[in-house]
Formats: C-alpha cells, structure tokens, sequence
C-alpha cells in the first residue's frame, strides 16, 4: 500500500488557460511508465474550461468530489458532474467544464480516471464508511474525501490516497468517513480459452 498526498504533487495546467485550474496525477499504471494503460488524478476547477483536449484512443471517467456544480459537455451531451455517479467519456472531441455561477469562489474538485480504450472499465464510487469495512479486491485506489480513516496500521488524512498493489485492500476503519473508490474489475477468463 502507497500513501499519496496530490496537493503536494507537481500540478499541470488544466486546459489552455492558466487560470482554469489544475490536475495532480495521483498514480499511474505501474506496469508501463510510459505508456500506462490508466492513470488517477485529482483534478480542480477553478474556472470554466473551454477546450480540454485529451489523448486519442483514451476514455475518461468522472467523479465529483466537492465544491459548485460542475457541467460536463462532450459534443453534444452534457452531463452534471455528480459525486454519486461516474460520468464516462469515450469521445476525443475536447471538452467543456462549466461551472456554477454559485460558490465561484470555491474551487470544483473531480477524480478523474483516463484509460486506453481497449482496457476493460474502471468504477469509480464514494462510499460512507461508518464501522469497519472490507473492500471488493477490484479496488486500487481510495481517496478520503472527509473524515479520518484507518487503513490496517496506518491513518489516511483528509485529501489523501492509499493505493493498493494486487493484494486485497486492508480492512478501514472509521467512526464518519467519504471515501471515493476506484476499481478495476478482474476480468474472468472462460474455462478452456
């Protein structure tokens, strides 16, 4: 298990526009540096985002984590940026992030996870943790939204990640927590392939 704290991570520039915002890149596929099949950033939104261009043959998937509503606009389709529900991208066409006139003084903040469209989906969630709670092994990656958690010996602050290498998740512990969860589901090979 890897701790991670973004906001002490270097920053990219969201969009063409300095101050739109701005991405921490969490983790990234270990197994490729440079070329990972996904990476999980942490993403604030500070403006609206006119043209957010992304990489041919990838799909994005979007979780809303905290501040004013965001509106997601792909194309033609526009989506709110919710916390209780995974927005997926598969168009390469740029994207608009457009936010609320309410609370503009407060940053939007988003988990994004971008992936090679031939991997099979990730799930991104948030879940309340209240007592003790064992995670599918499919989860990689959590980040605490609110509240303190405990991750086996170890306690996960406020804005922090824990990611999990293919071992089951450690059992958390917490008396008041949101957590977003990021999983990879197994994909089952069919006996006789």
């Amino acid at each position: 298990m890897k701790i991670v704290t973004p906001q002490s991570l270097p920053r990219e520039r969201l969009g063409t526009d300095l101050r739109s915002g701005s991405v921490h890149e969490i983790w990234r596929d270990p197994d490729d540096e440079v070329d990972p099949r996904w990476s999980l950033s942490l993403v604030d939104v500070k403006r609206n985002v006119k043209s957010l261009h992304r990489p041919e043959g990838t799909v994005d998937h979007w979780l809303g984590i905290s501040g004013p509503q965001l509106r997601l606009v792909d194309g033609t389709r526009q989506e709110k940026v919710r916390a209780d529900h995974q927005i997926v991208v598969e168009s390469t066409t740029p994207l608009l992030l457009l936010r609320s006139s309410i609370g503009r003084a407060k940053s939007t903040r988003l988990l994004r996870v971008t992936r090679k469209s031939e991997m099979q989906p990730i799930i991104l969630g948030r879940v309340f943790v209240s007592d003790p709670i064992e995670f599918d092994p499919d989860v990689r990656a959590i980040y605490l939204i609110s509240g303190r958690l405990r991750l086996a010996d170890t306690e996960l602050a406020e804005g922090e990640a824990a990611i999990f290498d293919e071992t089951v998740p450690p059992v958390m512990h917490s008396d008041g927590a949101f957590v977003a969860t990021m999983a990879i589901p197994c994909v089952e090979v069919p006996p006789g392939s």
